[in-house]
C-alpha cells in the first residue's frame, strides 16, 4: 500500500515548466566519450520527481521510484484537473546507454528515461532526448533519501489520509512519515478539502508544526520512515501551479 501509493506523493519545488511542443528539435541520445555511466540501483531505492509537459493541463508532476529490484512505482497528478493516477511495472537498463525501459503492468506504452547524475530525463519512443527550448522541463531531479530533522519551525509537504493511511512527507524528500493527528482537527480539514474527488488517498500541500515521536513504531506505521506528531496546524491547501 505504501510503496505504491505514498511513494508516488508529489513533493512541490520551485520548478518550471511549458506546454507539450510536438516541433522541438530531439537528439540521438548517446553518452558522451569517455563518460562513464552507473546504471546500478543501490539500496535503499531512489526517487524523481518533476513537472512534465501537458497537452491539455497545467504540467504533470510525475513522481518514480525506482527499486534494485527492477520494479518502479510512478504517480502522475495533473495540474488543474486535480486528477492523479498511479501505475507499478518493471523496468530494463541498457548499461551501454544508461537508458532506463519502463514498462507498466497496465499495458501502457513503455517509457524511456535517461538516469545521469541526480535526475531521470524522458526520452521520446524513439529514445532520443528534447533539445528544445524547454528541454528542462522534461528533467526529474533526484529526492533525498537522508533523515529529514524536524524543528518548531513549520514545515510544509504533502498529506494524505485515508483507509491504512496516514502520510506526511516533506518537500524535495524521499522520506514518508506516519502522521499522528491528536486533535483529530488535521483529518476533519483534509476530508473537507477532498470530500468531491473521485480519486481516493488523494494528495494536498500541507503546512505544520511536527514533531518526531520516538517510540517504536507499529501496526502500518511500521511500513514508514518514522512516525511524527501534528503540533500545529498552519495551512491545508489544494496542489496548484501557484503554491
Amino acid at each position: 500500500m505504501r510503496k505504491c501509493i505514498i511513494n508516488g506523493i508529489l513533493a512541490l519545488g520551485l520548478l518550471s515548466f511549458g506546454a507539450c511542443n510536438k516541433s522541438e528539435k530531439t537528439a540521438q541520445n548517446h553518452p558522451a566519450e569517455g563518460q562513464a555511466i552507473d546504471t546500478i540501483i543501490s539500496t535503499p531505492d531512489e526517487m524523481y520527481q518533476g513537472v512534465l509537459p501537458c497537452a491539455d493541463c497545467e504540467g504533470i508532476f510525475t513522481t518514480i521510484t525506482l527499486a534494485p529490484d527492477q520494479t518502479f512505482d510512478k504517480t502522475d497528478y495533473y495540474l488543474g484537473k486535480n486528477e492523479y493516477f498511479t501505475e507499478e511495472g518493471s523496468y530494463t537498463v541498457d548499461a551501454s546507454t544508461g537508458i532506463y525501459a519502463l514498462s507498466s503492468n497496465n499495458d501502457k506504452a513503455t517509457q524511456y528515461y535517461q538516469r545521469e547524475e541526480g535526475k531521470l530525463v524522458l526520452l521520446n519512443d524513439k529514445k532520443e532526448k528534447n533539445t528544445g527550448a524547454n528541454a528542462h522541463t522534461y528533467e526529474l531531479e533526484q529526492l533525498s533519501n537522508d533523515d529529514y530533522h524536524f524543528t518548531p519551525t513549520p514545515v510544509e509537504g504533502f498529506l494524505i489520509i485515508g483507509h491504512e493511511v496516514s502520510s506526511f512527507r516533506p518537500f524535495n524528500s524521499a522520506k514518508v512519515y506516519w502522521i499522528e493527528d491528536p486533535s483529530g482537527e488535521l483529518q476533519k480539514r483534509y476530508e473537507v478539502m477532498v470530500k468531491d474527488k473521485k480519486t481516493p488517498y488523494f494528495p494536498v500541500k500541507a503546512n505544520l508544526v511536527l514533531e518526531k515521536d520516538t517510540k517504536k513504531a507499529e501496526g502500518f506505521a511500521e511500513d514508514y520512515d518514522g512516525v511524527v506528531v501534528v503540533k500545529k496546524l498552519l495551512d491545508l491547501k489544494l496542489i496548484s501551479v501557484g503554491n
